[in-house]
């Protein structure tokens, strides 16, 4: 028999017969499902008055995307979404979409009002009542956007240019594809990967610490085993939890907002889901990309969890360091004013399982190429993976058997 299997199972059954793991799991679970349909629970209410149900109002807004499917955004589109808007009442004391003209004559055309409000510096009542729609000013609007952007993250000329010639790969007139589905995805997806790196933090800090309270360590190093085969055993029986777990996760949302949402459509460019998104990406191709780094960012979480529970040989000093840089990548923002620093401070661990953080304009220049965060990071967290395997590995051999 396999003796690496032996081990490998075995810290796998040790992994699961602990309480704390199960609970955890199913309060994860739980936490995914309720970002998917928490916005479909309860009412409308504009003005202090019930319009609607969300579930309703959510389902007609999406209805209407779909009708706008294949539209070209082009002058005849613009010019129909604001005189649509325009159309509706400028009543004091009143928001404009209680009134009956937006909800019958202007929202079919909402997600086009959005999409322009969003891209450009236009307000919303400067698209309502005072731009006269004109195609040409509307796409040098968005590249004037993009321009901002790039300039408020302190980047390069490099770096414009290579995001111009991004943008330039797509055609105009854009081409409207509904994608509501993945835009809820995005908008759920740093709550999914926050809860996937809690879970490593918990349920991770005693694989190593664990045989120092049980005062197990002893009898472990004496074997055979002890100082190579379990170490690795161990190692994996964690990392299979880190990626096992985080796809589920992923998994999960993905279905369930499938069924809550409909399908939506993959092949939507990401823009539409996400306004910064300079380049040519579409929207299935994006969430892919996002949970893949997602999983491998979670496995280096629980990879670094694991080398603090060797290093500190202690369960609460382990969770505590892991849940401070959590809470401290929430709760800290670094100015773009400080390029270099925050580039640095988005792309770690804690802080880049973030839609904006994934796709936004920072890159990496490497001989000659501009390497976005999805593009270098898995690289990156792969190398300080294996460091940390390897100094751990080296700490475990090293460790004496002393008497108590």
């Amino acid at each position: 028999m396999n003796t690496f299997s032996v081990l490998y199972r075995y810290e796998c059954k040790k992994l699961f017969q602990k309480k704390m793991v199960w609970v955890c799991l199913i309060l994860c679970i739980m936490a995914t499902l309720m970002s998917c349909f928490a916005d479909l629970i309860g009412d409308v209410y504009i003005d202090g008055e019930r319009i609607d149900n969300n579930y309703h109002y959510m389902m007609t807004d999406i209805t209407y995307m779909k009708e706008l499917n294949g539209r070209a955004i082009d002058q005849t589109l613009l010019e129909k979404m604001v005189a649509a808007y325009r159309q509706i009442p400028d009543i004091p004391g009143r928001h404009y979409i209680s009134s009956e003209e937006y909800q019958q004559i202007a929202r079919p055309y909402s997600d086009i009002y959005n999409f322009v409000r969003l891209t450009t510096i236009l307000q919303s009542s400067q698209i309502m009542y005072e731009w006269e729609p004109d195609e040409q000013e509307f796409y040098q609007m968005q590249k004037d956007f993009f321009e901002e952007d790039w300039s408020l993250l302190r980047l390069t000329e490099d770096e414009k240019q290579f995001w111009r010639n991004q943008r330039a790969k797509i055609e105009t007139p854009m081409v409207y594809q509904e994608c509501y589905t993945y835009s809820k995805l995005y908008s759920i997806f740093q709550g999914i990967g926050f809860f996937a790196l809690l879970m490593q933090a918990i349920c991770l800090a005693g694989v190593f610490s664990d045989e120092y309270s049980r005062r197990t360590d002893q009898l472990n190093l004496c074997t055979v085993n002890g100082r190579k085969g379990l170490y690795w055993a161990k190692l994996l029986a964690g990392i299979s939890f880190a990626g096992g777990t985080s796809l589920l996760l992923a998994i999960l949302s993905f279905i369930s907002v499938m069924i809550l949402y409909g399908k939506g459509n993959p092949s939507a460019l990401l823009q539409f889901a996400f306004r910064f998104s300079a380049g040519a990406l579409s929207c299935g191709q994006a969430l892919l990309i996002a949970d893949g780094l997602m999983i491998v960012t979670v496995i280096l979480v629980a990879v670094f969890t694991m080398f603090l529970s060797e290093l500190t040989h202690s369960n609460v000093a382990t969770l505590s360091i892991v849940g401070s840089l959590l809470t401290l990548a929430m709760i800290t923002n670094i100015p773009e004013s400080l390029r270099v620093l925050s580039q640095l401070w988005l792309w770690l661990p804690f802080n880049i399982l973030s839609v904006y953080h994934i796709f936004n304009a920072y890159t990496l220049p490497l001989f000659g190429m501009h390497l976005t965060a999805w593009q270098a990071l898995p690289f990156i967290y792969l190398t300080v993976g294996v460091g940390l395997v390897l100094i751990g590995k080296k700490i475990y051999r090293g460790r004496q058997i002393s008497g108590r």
